[in-house]
């Protein structure tokens, strides 16, 4: 097992472009939301779907994993003016100031209490090796009790890595089991963006954008 690497030092991003950081997190958030709202809603045509799918599910996983990447490194660059040159999602997230997390958890949880919406299926595919049929595993209901946004981040911390090489599933070694947290990635991705929407510093950054985010309009 390799060792845990060392926390990377943030580095200064005040000639960073904060709106265009924002703005293609949103837009990345936006076409993976395209395909997962495409889910059946019944659990088992959703993992049938996902199978048949899966191209668009690992394109919109690996897009949805980058828009949540560029909209926590935004509201660092919107706070700090300084971000960490990492992937990892819930070193993002443990680096925003305390404040700013906090706000996210509160958003977080009040979209989390909505009644669950047809797109809000956790499907779980089995990934084989190359010679070794794709399985359909099976489908389950959301949890959404004693979710929090770091436990999630964590969960999906790789989630960037893992879904744009999963082809390299094909070595024997690399078998690996997903279970997508799409649901709550969404919910985390549409937090962050009211966020920007009620912060005075950055609303006039999502003023044009946050209408469309997963839940504003309910």
């Amino acid at each position: 097992m390799s060792k845990p690497s060392k926390p990377k030092q943030e580095i200064d991003a005040t000639n960073f472009d904060l709106d265009l950081c924002f703005l293609s997190g949103v837009s990345f958030f936006q076409i993976a939301s395209a395909f997962f709202e495409k889910l059946p809603t019944d659990e088992n045509e959703a993992a049938r779907f996902a199978l048949n799918q899966r191209g668009g599910l690992f394109v919109a996983a690996t897009n949805l994993a980058l828009a949540i990447e560029l909209l926590l490194k935004a509201l660092a660059i919107a706070r700090k003016r300084k971000v960490v040159p990492d992937h990892t999602l819930v070193t993002l997230f443990d680096a925003l100031p305390l404040d700013y997390q906090q706000s996210i958890e509160y958003l977080y949880g009040q979209e989390i209490r909505r009644p669950v919406a047809p797109h809000c299926i956790a499907v779980r595919l089995y990934i084989s090796p190359v010679g070794v049929p794709v399985q359909q595993g099976p489908s389950e209901a959301v949890k959404k009790e004693g979710v929090s946004v770091r436990s999630v981040l964590e969960a999906e911390s790789d989630a960037l890595k893992l879904w744009r090489y999963m082809h390299e599933a094909g070595d024997p070694a690399a078998c690996v089991q997903i279970t997508t947290l799409h649901y709550h990635l969404r919910v985390i991705g549409s937090a962050i963006i009211k966020h920007f929407a009620l912060d005075p510093s950055t609303h006039r950054i999502a003023k044009t954008v946050c209408h469309s985010a997963p839940g504003n309009n309910r």
